[in-house]
């Protein structure tokens, strides 16, 4: 064996044990990754009957769903416009900042609203306003939002990992300003 045989081969050991660390390195990586009690499927108990995936509404609107099973314990909706829901098993006092977590009773409605989320118990709700999402300089672009339903306990804590999403557009008229939302919850209840 020539000494370009054993610097191949010391090479190709190098090599081979590197490929073998990176190796380890990635499946020690994954397994610190939570990977049971996820949701790989598509959860359909819940449907947007209005608005429609990408129609073009105007205001006020009233957001409509319908449900079949829901998961035990489920007594409430919370929809959360242009922004991101709480995570699952998280309650809607996740949003409040830490003045408002000081204070009883915080967050109320009125707090939430402001924020852009509503909790109702009706498969409705009446929203009379939506901010523009348009440039300020841009008026003629479109004005879309995307809203999202998630499911609560009787405590306003998220049930599951479910949640049921649509993107809609906005058409604002000269006499439309945008603004924070303001909802009125119609008569009914979960499943109803």
């Amino acid at each position: 064996m020539t000494s370009r045989d054993r610097l191949v081969g010391r090479r190709l050991i190098v090599a081979r044990f590197g490929v073998s660390a990176v190796l380890v390195g990635v499946m020690a990586a994954s397994t610190a990754c939570r990977s049971t009690g996820l949701v790989f499927r598509a959860d359909r108990s819940l449907q947007i009957v209005n608005p429609v995936q990408n129609a073009l509404v105007t205001l006020p609107l009233r957001l409509r769903w319908t449900t079949t099973s829901l998961p035990p314990g489920a007594k409430r909706y919370a929809i959360f416009v242009d922004r991101a829901p709480v995570r699952p098993g998280r309650s809607l006092r996740d949003i409040a900042d830490s003045t408002c977590q000081r204070l009883p009773g915080c967050p109320d409605e009125t707090y939430l609203e402001q924020r852009n989320v509503y909790e109702t118990s009706a498969p409705t709700l009446m929203l009379a306003s939506l901010p523009d999402q348009r440039a300020r300089n841009r008026t003629s672009a479109r004005d879309v939002q995307e809203l999202t339903i998630v499911v609560l306990d009787d405590q306003g804590r998220r049930i599951g990992e479910a949640f049921y999403s649509v993107s809609f557009r906005v058409r604002r008229g000269a006499a439309v300003s945008g603004g924070a939302l303001s909802a009125v919850d119609a008569v009914g209840g979960v499943g109803g």
